[in-house]
């Protein structure tokens, strides 16, 4: 055979070869679009019963294409590669999506004899699956099972306090066994926020420190160099503006991520909070959502030669009526510069005077502030801490009978109500505070001295107070006294600036 014919052959060999793989694809696209009929077919309601097995005959008896050119290549013949040569430019799934079986089209013609109403679906029968089914129940029962197998191996993970906090950012921050809520207007607000004003940008700074330290006492467990970090950004904080866009896009007052997780055990995940990082925290909760972001210590007074209230404004910063026996919102430790400061709050009913009540329920609270009688003499208190020894106003009457004021406390000496004690730094002492006035929580009357003869004009009266049981320590020793530094050094400012000294 001369070098012309070898040549000739082989290139008709080549071209044989081709043409075979072309109709092999082409055979095998057209039984995965008979695989995809029988599929939809066995998958149709209304399809005829035995129709299924035919289709399960036909799937068991029929050869891949790439099996019977793989196993004869020769049995294809020159037709059928001609053939395959014309249509190889064909695009094979043109027709995909677009056929419909003659047995869906009879099923919408014959519904129970009502046409308008739509066919009953009904479970169709199971399926054998079949090596060379493209679409075999086996294979998408196995992508099913992959699928299921990633999702539970993730729902499995063990979940730390810190992802379980964030998975919760959507939902509301109510749980069970709490019924503390984030107040309305916080709630309304939208969790994005435009470009905030620079001057807050100490107190988002500031914010987003104090998460940090929080969640690295869930992740790693707490210590003391976290809690000292903690108590500082507190005090910080709480100079620092804010308004309630910033706290709403930092979620400072969302239970499961915000301050309650401080103050709140239902929120604590475990941990045991210092007690005064648990009442400088929930001070500030309370402040904030009542949307109380002044940062003057002076709020509500007009300040001048003689501060006065300002009614109008003071309004907006009262914590509790102080005409009630208890604590109200009131924390322990929670401090003002000024008698006046206190009455803004509702911590005590009285700018000057230090016994406030009424005639009826005994008295409310009490100021401890080493005051003098109306002779100049100061008072003969003692202030042992948990217990005190604390006398009422001098008898300014002639008529035999305690003033007002101490007649209220001994009212309490009877019904057993408790008074709010709030000491200020003129008492001096250990338990006093260094500034100005300092709130030490709720103290009990229990007896009753009388230090003058009964037909004496100014009718003394020394009371026994007893603090409480139950009640934090009073905050007079570091690191958790109060005032704390950010507030003396403010206070020192505030009465340098206006020439009142120090």
């Amino acid at each position: 055979m001369d070098p012309a014919q070898s040549a000739a052959l082989s290139a008709k060999g080549r071209a044989d070869t081709l043409a075979a793989m072309q109709l092999a694809k082409k055979r095998k696209v057209a039984e995965l679009e008979k695989d995809f009929d029988d599929y939809r077919a066995a998958r149709d309601p209304g399809i005829r019963k035995g129709a299924l097995a035919d289709v399960r005959q036909r799937a068991s008896h029929r050869k891949p294409a790439d099996e019977v050119f793989l196993s004869d290549p020769g049995s294809l013949s020159e037709g059928e590669v001609d053939s395959a040569n014309a249509s190889s430019t064909e695009e094979p799934l043109a027709g995909w999506g677009t056929r419909k079986h003659p047995a869906k089209s009879q099923q919408k013609a014959t519904v129970s004899g009502n046409p308008g109403r739509p066919p009953v679906r009904q479970e169709s029968p199971a399926r054998k699956s079949s090596a060379s089914n493209t679409f075999s129940d086996d294979r998408r029962q196995g992508m099913l099972s992959e699928k299921i197998r990633k999702r539970t191996s993730v729902a499995s993970r063990p979940v730390t306090q810190a992802a379980a906090s964030s998975s919760t950012a959507g939902r509301s921050s109510v749980v069970a066994g709490s019924s503390r809520s984030p107040p309305k207007w916080y709630l309304d607000l939208g969790s994005k926020t435009n470009k905030r004003d620079p001057i807050l940008s100490q107190a988002e700074a500031s914010l987003s420190r104090l998460k940090t330290k929080i969640t690295a006492c869930k992740d790693t467990g707490p210590n003391q160099a976290l809690f000292d970090d903690i108590r500082m950004l507190l005090h910080e904080v709480a100079f620092h503006y804010v308004d309630g866009n910033l706290l709403r896009a930092k979620r400072i007052l969302h239970n499961d991520d915000g301050l309650p997780q401080l103050f709140d055990a239902s929120f604590s995940v475990g941990i045991v909070w210092p007690f005064d990082i648990k009442s400088d925290a929930e001070e500030l909760y309370n402040k904030w959502s009542e949307q109380i972001f002044e940062v003057n210590l002076y709020r509500g007074i007009r300040q001048g030669a003689t501060d006065i209230i300002d009614k109008l404004e003071a309004s907006k910063y009262k914590l509790m009526d102080p005409k009630v026996h208890g604590n109200g919102k009131l924390l322990n430790g929670q401090w003002w510069p000024t008698q006046l400061c206190t009455v803004v709050a509702g911590a005590h009913g009285a700018s000057i005077a230090g016994i406030t009540g009424d005639a009826v329920n005994g008295a409310y609270s009490v100021v401890m502030s080493g005051g003098l009688d109306p002779s100049g003499v100061p008072y003969p208190n003692i202030d042992n801490g948990d217990t005190v020894q604390y006398c009422g106003t001098d008898a300014m009457k002639n008529d035999g009978q305690p003033s007002g004021e101490t007649r209220q406390m001994i009212i309490n000496s009877h019904n057993g109500q408790p008074v709010r004690l709030i000491r200020s730094s003129k008492l001096g002492g250990e338990h006093a505070p260094e500034k100005g006035y300092r709130y030490d929580g709720l103290y009990s009357v229990t007896t009753v001295e009388q230090m003058d003869p009964a037909d004496s004009q100014r009718q003394r009266h020394r009371f026994t107070l007893v603090r409480v049981a139950g009640q934090d320590p009073i905050r007079s020793t570091e690191p958790e006294r109060r005032p704390t530094q950010r507030e003396i050094a403010a206070y020192t400012t505030d009465r340098t600036w206006r020439g009142k000294g120090k």
